[in-house]
């Protein structure tokens, strides 16, 4: 073999060697483009170091709001919750359908071809609207509302002679069997309203609102609350809300007065702390018309012992008509 012949061999031998050598240089893959990170709604400025005119300046929440060629601004975002305005609005559609099984009902009465429909289509949903300092920096107004928008089902009855149509049940029960709006509640409430600031605490709400007494109530009526840290006291009076139907506030004249109060001492808010609350509650029911057998009163006592952070001590009792009707003792821990 000549000299050249041997340099050939060692240059392809060399190159093959340098070819089959692992590349071990870290490569970054670009970062996927479906995927968004949440925007950071606020951040704590810090002050400047130079800046010494104001010593009783505070540190304020910066608030990073999104540009308009953010890719972050779609759908999803977090809602900032100090926006003086918030609207909601939820719509559905519902398809109801059954089948005829021959079998009788509950009255023993054979279901025929048209005392039901066989199916029946309508939308529900819901809407929330409400404003805190719109009109006066101490005024709220909350409203909040569902609907349904369902169209009659009618067929002829055969054994009517004149065939009339005649309005059927929907194939499954629901609330309303019309179209409606029911609002659920629609109040407006102050709060540190009076030029003394030791009277900050109270706050009045009134409307179609719900109170949590010894059960939770829905009424028309005012709810005033004092939520100090000694004391925490609550009078409220209305009258119940006729649930479960479109009868509005005119429509239903036959309903219960409510009246109640709650008046708690948390004992831990002392400049000696105690770890004692004693909460009262009362609550009454105003009869319905002529009969008041259905005029009830009703009373609760609790006491809450916390002697750690970490564990408590609740003791409940209630009343009806000045007779016990339920008590019960509760231990939270917490490891």
């Amino acid at each position: 073999m000549t000299r050249a012949g041997a340099l050939v061999l060692v240059l392809v031998a060399s190159g093959t060697a340098a070819a089959d050598r692992p590349n071990l240089r870290l490569t970054h893959e670009p970062p996927p483009r479906h995927l968004r990170m949440r925007p950071r709604m606020a951040a704590v400025a810090k002050p400047e170091p130079a800046a010494k005119t104001d010593t009783k300046a505070t540190d304020t929440l910066a608030v990073e709001t999104p540009t308009a060629s953010d890719p972050l601004l779609e759908l999803g975002s977090i809602r900032d919750v100090r926006r003086p305005v918030s609207l909601r609005f939820n719509l559905g559609y519902v398809v109801d359908g059954t089948a005829l099984t021959g079998k009788p009902n509950l009255s023993q009465q054979a279901v025929r071809d048209f005392d039901v429909a066989r199916i029946r289509a309508y939308a529900v949903g819901e809407g929330y609207f409400s404003t805190r300092g719109v009109i006066a920096p101490s005024l709220s107004t909350y409203f909040a509302t569902r609907f349904q928008f369902a169209r009659p089902t009618k067929t002829f009855d055969p054994s009517d002679p004149n065939q009339t149509r005649a309005t059927v049940g929907p194939p499954v029960a629901t609330w309303f069997d019309r179209s409606g709006f029911e609002p659920r509640a629609v109040w407006v409430e102050a709060k540190d309203f009076l030029p003394d600031a030791r009277l900050a605490p109270l706050r009045v709400r009134a409307g179609e609102l719900y109170v949590y007494g010894p059960w939770m109530l829905h009424m028309y009526g005012v709810n005033s609350e004092w939520d100090g840290k000694l004391v925490r006291a609550q009078v409220y009076a209305g009258s119940r809300v006729p649930d479960y139907t479109l009868a509005g506030f005119f429509d239903n004249k036959d309903r219960a007065g409510i009246g109640g109060g709650a008046l708690r001492f948390d004992l831990r808010a002392l400049k000696r702390p105690i770890p004692f609350a004693i909460g009262f509650e009362a609550l009454a029911f105003t009869a319905t018309g002529a009969d008041d057998s259905n005029a009830t009163r009703h009373g609760m006592l609790q006491v809450d012992w916390r002697p750690r952070r970490d564990i408590a001590l609740i003791g409940h009792v209630r009343t009806l008509a000045g007779e016990l009707a339920n008590e019960h003792v509760q231990l939270r821990s917490r490891y």
